[in-house]
């Protein structure tokens, strides 16, 4: 004789219907969560960063803050860039 399967709370068998259910619903949150995990969350990575203590008269760090327009780091990735560029190499 074979077991019955029975609710959680023990007062009536899981009808097939219902246990399909839950089977489809379970996969559906398997691949939920498989997809979930391959979102990159955060800005990408565009290098490797190194800490720098640089030193500039108040005129230079005046200069470069007008021109970096509050993003120092995005101008002189630029200028570094720039810099590479017209001395002939390329990323």
């Amino acid at each position: 004789m074979a077991k019955k399967q029975y609710a959680i709370w023990g007062l009536a068998p899981i009808p097939p219907e219902l246990k399909s259910l839950i089977a489809s619903q379970k996969r559906s949150l398997n691949n939920y969560m498989q997809q979930i995990e391959n979102i990159k969350v955060g800005r990408p990575a565009i290098g490797v960063t190194k800490k720098v203590s640089l030193t500039l008269s108040e005129e230079e760090w005046e200069w470069l803050d007008e021109h970096a327009k509050d993003n120092r780091s995005a101008f002189l990735r630029e200028l570094v860039s720039n810099a590479r560029e017209s001395h002939g190499i390329v990323k």
